[in-house]
């Protein structure tokens, strides 16, 4: 027999989620589904070995054709009555802005840069909307494993993460607001075990609910240990290295509060001036042949590719692949930001996700100019981490 999971979502901040019209947005469960994906990966030490039996998986052939061996024991349908629509151009960004010309400052601004972009206009979902997702499961329903697989991705995506363009700086945040099985609670017993915390009145039960979550997580999946620390990209997950802080003043406004987590971010890089001149210094010194940058910037710690503009030209810092000699396309940063939904109010969140850490665990390289750089010589991203830890 079937069993179906329904949760309920609230709209935090605009969710910039594309469909077959990548500039209309739209729900569509295969993105939900590979958002499930990877927050079971962050929370799972061997999802090496487990994560095909819930999500499927696929290999090819010796005639290198894609063939299914395993498809997930789940189906995922997304359900909205009305959703309304937004743009970027609805926002006053100008009200955050702070200082003039290159000075200017915008929290706001600086978190939803793509889409201020020319070609890079898209509409999204307004916050305050709602919307269902359902989670079918055809089969395994007895599983316990299955259950706690399901449970702890639906949580931790929509505690945690978020969904859509930039949700990894805080667009697409959302809001669990009720998770249920319809065929009733005992056939679930998993979801009780886990604290809804957009239901939380402070910001102390809040925190005490995560805490509670996390420890639920290890023990259902176990800590995570050497052989996950040892794989050359290392999955962002919840390991050791995960550490997160919660602000203890809120917001009525989702813009103000976006302004202001952006803002903490911004501030802190642009204190970070030897980055600039020094990969300045080196493309003039490229230009005369001479004078390479030895080093990787330190802000390439919060994830590539990273780009540089000047005046006449462009350095671009990408993921240096060892064995094919070349430049990757990205590495995504293992910082979170997002909103929480306490008491009415929203609160900035701020997630360092343990992993690869671009230019310590991963080589970089400038692109196009084909050598790997020297590690930084600081970890900005956990600078980052103990700034926000004694400002938040």
């Amino acid at each position: 027999m079937a069993i179906t999971l329904t949760l309920q979502f609230k709209i935090l901040t605009p969710l910039f989620l594309g469909g077959a019209i990548q500039k209309e947005p739209d729900l569509r469960p295969p993105e939900f589904k590979g958002l499930l994906r990877f927050w079971y990966r962050a929370i799972s030490p061997d999802y090496y070995e487990k994560e095909k039996e819930f999500f499927g998986s696929t290999r090819k052939d010796g005639d290198s054709k894609e063939e299914t061996i395993g498809q997930s024991p789940f189906l995922l349908r997304a359900k909205k009555d009305f959703l309304e629509t937004m743009s970027w151009n609805d926002v006053n960004l100008r009200r955050f802005n702070q200082r003039h010309g290159r000075q200017t400052r915008n929290g706001l601004t600086y978190l939803g840069y793509p889409f201020g972009l020319r070609g890079g206009q898209r509409d999204a979902f307004k916050p305050g909307g709602a919307f269902e997702l359902r989670l079918i499961i055809l089969r395994d329903q007895e599983k316990e494993r299955l259950r706690q697989a399901v449970a702890a991705a639906c949580w931790l995506m929509a505690h945690v993460g978020g969904a859509g363009s930039r949700h990894r700086r805080g667009f697409g945040s959302l809001a669990l607001t009720d998770w249920q099985c319809q065929e009733g609670e005992e056939i679930f017993p998993e979801l009780k075990a886990l604290p809804l915390l957009s239901n939380s009145s402070t910001t102390r039960e809040w925190q005490e609910g995560f805490e509670k979550a996390l420890g639920r997580f290890r023990r259902w999946f176990g800590p995570f240990d050497s052989k996950e620390v040892n794989n050359k990209f290392v999955h962002p997950h919840l390991g050791p290295a995960f550490r997160w802080r919660l602000s203890e003043h809120g917001f009525a406004e989702w813009e103000e509060a976006m302004n202001v987590t952006g803002r903490m971010l911004q501030d802190f890089r642009l204190r970070m001036q030897p980055d600039y001149q020094d990969v300045k210094a080196h493309l003039m010194g490229a230009a005369r042949g001479g004078g390479p940058l030895r080093n990787a910037p330190c802000r390439v710690t919060f994830g590539l590719p990273l780009e540089f503009r000047f005046s006449s030209q462009t350095a671009t810092f990408m993921p240096y692949d060892e064995q094919e000699k070349t430049t990757r396309e990205r590495q995504g940063s293992l910082l979170f930001l997002r909103l929480a939904s306490i008491g009415g109010m929203l609160h900035p969140l701020y997630l360092r996700l343990d992993g690869s850490v671009p230019g310590l665990d991963n080589p970089v390289a400038v692109q196009h100019h084909g050598r790997p750089l020297l590690q930084p010589k600081r970890n900005s991203l956990d600078d980052f981490m103990n700034h926000v830890t004694k400002e938040a």
